[in-house]
C-alpha cells in the first residue's frame, strides 16, 4: 500500500495546488452541508446515525480525483486529512446551529468540542457500556463502522484505479 517508491515519485506543482483546492473546497462545503443535515436529522427529527460522513466522502473523494492528471500517493492520504476537517466544520455547523453568540465561540475555544468531534463514537460506546445501554451500544457500534469505512471509502475514491 505505501511502498518506498511510490513516495519518490515527482510530484508536479500544478496537480498539488488543484488537489489541494479541490479538497479543501469539497471539505469546506461537505462540512457545512453534512453539519446542517445533522441538525435536521439528528436534532429535529431524532436520527442518531451519522450518514453526512458519506456526503463528505462523495465530495472529497470526487473532487479530489478530477483534481490531478498524474496520480501520487501522497492524494488519498490528503484525502484523509480533508476528511477529517470535514468532520471539524461539521460538528463546527452543528454547534452553530444550536449555539448562537458568545456561547458557540466560548464552546470552540474548549478542548471538549475537539474531543467529540474526533472521537465521539468512541466515547459513545464508554457511556453505553456505563448506563448499560444496548440500543446505545448497537447504535454507537455502527456510527463507529460507518467512520471507518467512510475513511476506506474516501482513500478508495481518490486512489481510482491506480
Amino acid at each position: 500500500m505505501f511502498k518506498k517508491y511510490n513516495w519518490q515519485q515527482p510530484i508536479y506543482k500544478n496537480d498539488l495546488l488543484m488537489v489541494l483546492l479541490n479538497g479543501f473546497l469539497a471539505c469546506l462545503l461537505g462540512g457545512i452541508l453534512g453539519g446542517l443535515l445533522d441538525y435536521l436529522l439528528g436534532g429535529i427529527i431524532g436520527v442518531p446515525i451519522s450518514i453526512s460522513l458519506f456526503l463528505f466522502c462523495y465530495m472529497i473523494g470526487t473532487r479530489m480525483n478530477k483534481g490531478y492528471i498524474s496520480y501520487h500517493i501522497l492524494y488519498p492520504v490528503l484525502s484523509i486529512v480533508f476528511l477529517l476537517l470535514a468532520m471539524l466544520f461539521c460538528n463546527m455547523t452543528y454547534v452553530l446551529c444550536l449555539l448562537r453568540g458568545a456561547g458557540f465561540w466560548a464552546y470552540l475555544g474548549t478542548g471538549a468540542f475537539y474531543l467529540t468531534t474526533f472521537f465521539g463514537f468512541i466515547i459513545d460506546i464508554v457511556n453505553s457500556f456505563i448506563n448499560f445501554s444496548l440500543l446505545g451500544l448497537i447504535l454507537s457500534l455502527v456510527n463507529c463502522g460507518i467512520t471507518i469505512y467512510a475513511f476506506f471509502l474516501c482513500y478508495r475514491l481518490v486512489k481510482g484505479k491506480n
